[in-house]
């Protein structure tokens, strides 16, 4: 009794503080101190802030809602309005109010990801991989974690699991080919996309996601890997919509249906983490090792093994980097190899020359390695391809530090895409032309120019799936160039113009081809 009359007594308190107007004043109040404290912070950050003086758009100085702004409700490509920035005020500039964008010149790229910068934890929280190795915001954090990840990913791991690429390989031409005896114009954006995935999740986990089985290409965690992608600008500006993956299955599928097949995916990995953590034996049931035998044994100089978070992370992250970087390489090289059909029989001729009958087993990695002119055109597509188009940014430690001649105080946030490097015609001549010959210099030139080929970073937290993206390349390239003769078929330009979302999204279709096959 004395309980419902004290909430009585509350009720009835408050609404007459309402009908007072107590309340309103109250509202009132709080909103001008909220205001109040917008616009002081404000006029700090473009006249008080350390990085008050770096030029820039004036909205980008005074407040980060300026990207959200240009990204997020206009659908700005951020990359190229940082070049037109770039291009009015130079090789440094003002992207939010602590924050720097580096257009150049070269060394600063070097400057900020070969040092020992931490990462941004809110930029990693954002993309919902923040106990991944990738996210770890620390070298040294990232170190412990890559030393376990290392051999997974050597050059022994590689070539001992060459068959599972070139098994894929073998789909894929397969599928390209059976779709042409079809009459079907084969979508090469959702083909590459599908040998990615399936190459990753079965090198990784011993679980193909048998993406390339989907009729047309269409595979569900395919489709939903695009979904996210072209998402990221929305979960970057508004972390709280990373909440959904927390929602039961049921329910985020609801808010979210195009990531139907991520889900599944995700859920199936989750599965066999926690199959794999109450029953360690099965490991050894895989059809080859796969990284959870690294990451769940105990190691005393490591630590204790991972948790099921940590592992799920690693997962997820694993899958994202495997599939873009790759198959936005293939896309772009093949593109350009059919523009320009020169360049396709120079290759053609040399893979023929060194794989001359298609009877028996293929050509190889380690025998297409010596091919000069298919490692050019990988190279060449590399640099060209934009592959990942942001750059992560770097926190600049205490007692600042000079990037680029420039001094940057400490706590700044740097970044600099690796299109900005790529595309420097200081280093690369013609650098909007596809030109392989450029790889195929004395080997002193060619030397100098690789270190300025930095597709997977480089430094202390430079990518280590390297070699196997460059695997499938190898094997992606040749194998397609010497079965198929592709014609390219209903792809302008405007196709292919692509826009930042932290790898590239194209907007306005995919490369198309017809595959036909190539007689021995």
């Amino acid at each position: 009794m004395g309980f419902s009359a004290d909430i009585s007594y509350q009720v009835r308190f408050v609404l007459s503080n309402l009908e007072s107007g107590h309340f309103k004043k109250l509202l009132i109040g709080v909103t001008l101190v909220l205001w109040g404290a917008t616009v002081t912070r404000g006029l700090y950050n473009v006249t008080l802030h350390p990085l008050a003086n770096f030029p820039g758009p004036f909205w980008a100085g005074l407040t980060p809602w300026w990207k959200t702004y240009e990204e997020f409700w206009i659908g700005t490509s951020m990359l190229h309005r940082y070049r037109e920035l770039h291009a009015k005020h130079g090789p440094v500039i003002r992207i939010s109010p602590n924050e720097l964008s580096f257009g150049g010149p070269i060394l600063a790229y070097d400057e900020i990801y070969n040092a020992r910068f931490d990462k941004d934890l809110a930029w990693q929280k954002n993309l919902g991989t923040q106990h991944s190795t990738f996210g770890r915001p620390t070298v040294s954090e990232a170190k412990r974690r890559r030393d376990l990840l290392l051999p997974f990913f050597s050059r022994r791991s590689i070539l001992a699991l060459e068959h599972v690429v070139q098994e894929k390989t073998d789909i894929l031409i397969a599928k390209l080919l059976r779709q042409h005896e079809e009459g079907v114009v084969s979508d090469l954006h959702l083909g590459y996309s599908c040998y990615t995935v399936d190459i990753i999740t079965d090198f990784c986990f011993a679980q193909s996601a048998e993406a390339l089985s989907f009729p047309d290409f269409h595979a569900p965690l395919v489709d939903a890997l695009l979904a996210l992608a072209d998402s990221w600008s929305a979960m970057k500006h508004f972390p709280i919509l990373q909440k959904i993956n927390s929602l039961p299955t049921w329910l985020s599928l609801r808010i979210a249906p195009a990531m139907k097949g991520f889900v599944e995916y995700q859920t199936n990995l989750q599965t066999q983490i926690n199959d794999l953590i109450a029953n360690p034996y099965k490991l050894k049931e895989a059809s080859h090792a796969i990284i959870y035998e690294t990451l769940l044994a105990e190691n005393k100089e490591q630590g204790t093994p991972l948790t099921f978070v940590e592992l799920d992370h690693e997962a997820q992250s694993l899958v994202a980097a495997g599939v873009d970087t790759t198959m936005v390489t293939l896309v772009t090289g093949t593109y350009e190899l059919l523009k320009k059909p020169e360049m396709a029989a120079k290759l053609r001729l040399e893979l023929k020359y060194a794989w001359p009958s298609l009877h028996g087993r293929p050509l190889g990695l380690e025998a297409l390695e010596r091919l000069p002119y298919l490692a050019a055109v990988i190279k060449e597509s590399l640099r060209t391809a934009p592959h990942i188009t942001a750059g992560f940014p770097r926190i600049v430690p205490d007692g600042g530090k000079e990037i680029g001649g420039v001094f940057v105080p400490g706590g700044a946030k740097v970044s600099m895409s690796v299109l900005f490097p790529h595309n420097d015609p200081t280093i690369f001549a013609d650098p909007q032309e596809f030109k392989p010959e450029r790889w195929l210099l004395s080997s002193k030139e060619t030397t100098e120019l690789e270190q300025f080929l930095v597709p997977f970073s480089h430094g202390p937290r430079a990518c280590l799936g390297r070699p196997l993206a460059y695997a499938e390349l190898f094997l992606a390239f040749a194998n397609v160039f010497r079965k198929i003769d592709l014609q390219l078929t209903e792809t302008t330009p405007y196709n292919m113009e692509w826009k930042d979302n932290l790898v590239a999204h194209y907007p306005n279709g995919h490369l198309r081809a017809r595959a036909r096959r190539v007689q021995n």
